[in-house]
């Protein structure tokens, strides 16, 4: 009895290289134009269904064999029954695509306009206006300062507040968010360009951290929203294709040593799509940024 092709049976026929196991996926150099990376695309090993990361492209197994032959789809399925390669039927209920939630962008005209807080933590209003935030005066984020998720089409994504009630209340956390975390590519929308011509990144953990960095003159930064990777900053990675990634999350060794576990946490994790020198750890001299003056991250920053 013959066995059918596998998916990577299929890459290779198409001259991927660089194929490499990723669990439920393969990470490999893309045959259908040039790249420096060998995990720019992505492809399930079970149905065969593809993305690309730098040119946001993707599809099923024929659509790629379309893309690599530059062939039409009866072409490509053609090829495909010739390699002897049977499609896996997908599940209907299975959802390819994520569809990320979206907030109205009218929400932003119910935020009340003050800088109060954060010029009280040493941030400058030029900086803060350009995150478009506001205080909440109703609703689930009441009296927190609101910072809007953009997503790189400058769509809304989801909510981030900071507390200002300063109650003795555990329940009451400091930070509060609002959509899927893990998508969160903050703040691309705004420095992509910044990114593409440092050709470095240095992952935060909050947006206060972003705030500190920004009045630095210091842009091109993603926050991380905690110390999880999501899969958002992962795609920006490795679209931009930084030659230099550098780990910058909270300096918790006089505490819990969170950050410095989660630190190097993901520079292993970092470690599977990019050479081990690209990836850096530098955490800040305190335990964050805002803890920081302009003149200690100016020597943080030249120390890199």
């Amino acid at each position: 009895m013959t066995t059918g092709s596998s998916v990577r049976d299929v890459l290779v026929a198409l001259g991927f290289t660089s194929i490499t196991d990723a669990g439920k996926n393969y990470r490999c150099r893309p045959s259908y134009r040039d790249s420096s990376s060998a995990t720019v695309c992505s492809v399930q090993k079970e149905n065969g269904l593809w993305y690309d990361f730098r040119e946001n492209i993707g599809g099923n197994l024929q659509d790629l064999v379309s893309l690599c032959l530059n062939v039409d789809k009866e072409s490509a399925r053609k090829f495909l029954s010739d390699k002897n390669y049977e499609p896996t039927e997908i599940d209907e209920r299975e959802e390819v695509l994520t569809t990320t939630k979206k907030y109205p962008i009218e929400w932003l005209s119910h935020l009340e306009q003050s800088s109060t807080y954060w010029a009280s933590r040493g941030v400058s209003e030029a900086t803060l206006n350009k995150f478009r935030g506001g205080i909440a005066t109703t609703g689930r984020m009441y009296h927190r300062y609101v910072f809007p998720i953009f997503d790189e089409r400058e769509a809304i994504v989801g909510f981030v507040g900071r507390d200002l009630l300063k109650l003795n209340n555990n329940n009451r956390p400091k930070w509060k968010i609002l959509g899927e975390k893990k998508e969160f590519a903050y703040p691309y929308f705004l420095n992509k360009a910044a990114i593409n011509k440092e050709k470095s990144v240095i992952l935060i953990e909050s947006l206060g951290d972003n705030l500190a960095l920004w009045d630095s003159g210091i842009e091109n930064t993603l926050v991380t929203f905690g110390i999880s990777l999501g899969s958002g900053v992962v795609k920006v990675l490795l679209k931009s294709q930084p030659k230099e990634i550098i780990i910058a999350l909270n300096n918790d060794i006089n505490g819990n040593s969170a950050g410095n576990n989660a630190a190097l946490e993901f520079k292993r994790e970092l470690g599977n799509y990019f050479d081990p020198d690209t990836v850096k750890i530098k955490l800040p001299f305190k335990k964050d940024f805002g803890d920081m003056s302009r003149e200690e991250i100016a020597l943080w920053k030249n120390q890199i």
